[in-house]
């Protein structure tokens, strides 16, 4: 019997946040997913799954503001211990003193 062949599956990433609402962000978060499949990333919807998270955020509207802290701190309970959290879109521009909320946020 020959020894078993790993395979090495590719890793995960996860994007939510303000994309559904927001043209521009929409566009990002495109951009983002173009980028990490390009680079043998496999998409997931599942936060708990994923090896990295990017959250993309919304600063012009207080409701999306709102709504992206909801994300961040979904994202946080949710992720596998050990995995990194991104933030990217305009809320890191127009108010960062949101995201220092967040220490654990280790990309922005």
């Amino acid at each position: 019997m020959g020894a078993k062949s790993k395979v090495k599956l590719n890793p995960k990433i996860c994007i939510v946040g303000a994309q559904a609402f927001c043209k521009s962000q929409s566009v990002l978060s495109s951009r983002c997913f173009n980028y990490f499949a390009a680079n043998g990333w496999d998409m997931t919807r599942n936060i708990s799954d994923a090896d990295f998270v990017i959250i993309n955020t919304c600063g012009f509207v207080e409701d999306l503001q709102e709504y992206s802290r909801k994300e961040i701190k979904d994202a946080l309970r949710e992720v596998k211990k050990g995995v990194k959290v991104g933030v990217i879109g305009c809320l890191n521009k127009i108010r960062p003193k949101i995201l220092k909320e967040f220490p654990a946020i280790r990309l922005r």
